[in-house]
């Protein structure tokens, strides 16, 4: 069983399969204190992935045209895309999702 810090490994194969729909072929992976590095989508399976998942985590795509945030200590993720109709990526994952304008301020969870 997933640990309460850790990204549930149950959303990756679908961040993943969001991320190859888009055109992206390579991801970059951010854990603030000791990792980062690169991956290719064609090429990592999500359990790959699975296994670099750390409390604190960012997925994003080479040209930061979409990231996935994973908080620590939180129940929250963030998935951050420049898409103009978000409604419709959330719609197709299934995924359960507050979806922000342009003008919501950065800590709208803490209003």
């Amino acid at each position: 069983m997933p640990s309460d810090d850790v990204t549930s490994p149950f959303l990756i194969p679908g961040l993943l399969d969001v991320f190859r729909s888009k055109g992206i072929k390579r991801c970059i992976y951010y854990e603030p204190v000791e990792e980062k590095g690169l991956f290719s989508l064609n090429q990592t399976a999500a359990s790959d992935v699975c296994g670099l998942l750390r409390a604190d985590m960012i997925i994003a795509d080479e040209k930061r045209r979409a990231a996935f945030m994973s908080i620590y200590d939180s129940f929250t993720t963030l998935f951050l895309m420049e898409e103009q109709d978000i409604q419709s990526v959330v719609r197709a994952m299934n995924w359960e999702a507050v979806i922000c304008s342009d003008t919501a301020c950065i800590n709208w969870y803490s209003q």
